[in-house]
């Protein structure tokens, strides 16, 4: 970031002499620099610029959009970790249970039949 800082003390008869006079003017109607007058009406009548307010509320959604669809992508990736998470711990302790009992023909089929797995799980209460 830069400053630039100008004497507005010295207000002789040329270029910077009359934009020194203008900055120190609180009356926008004896601002001789047009673009300055016409700024200094606005923020003293408290208009707003109607077209840059547009501009600025379209950037504000593009980015609220934008900040709320980052946030759906987060939160399914963490419900996706979580998920897998849960079913991993579900299929540990089904693992477990089986062992503990003996009942290796039904771990091997757990491992490859959906159907049967959701049933033990149930038969569990897992």
């Amino acid at each position: 970031m830069s400053f630039l800082y100008f004497n507005t003390s010295r207000q002789d008869d040329n270029a910077l002499g009359k934009l020194a006079k203008d900055f120190k003017e609180a009356d926008p109607k004896e601002i001789q620099s047009e673009v300055l007058s016409h700024r200094v009406a606005s923020l003293k009548e408290g208009k707003l610029d109607r077209e840059g307010e547009k501009k600025m509320n379209v950037l504000l959604e593009k980015y609220r959009k934008k900040a709320v669809e980052e946030g759906i992508e987060k939160g399914i990736e963490k419900g996706i970790e979580k998920g897998m998470h849960q079913g991993q711990n579900r299929l540990a302790l089904l693992v477990g249970q089986l062992l503990n009992a003996g009942r290796m023909d039904d771990l091997k089929r757990v491992s490859f039949d959906e159907e049967y797995r959701e049933k033990l799980l149930k038969e569990f209460g897992l």
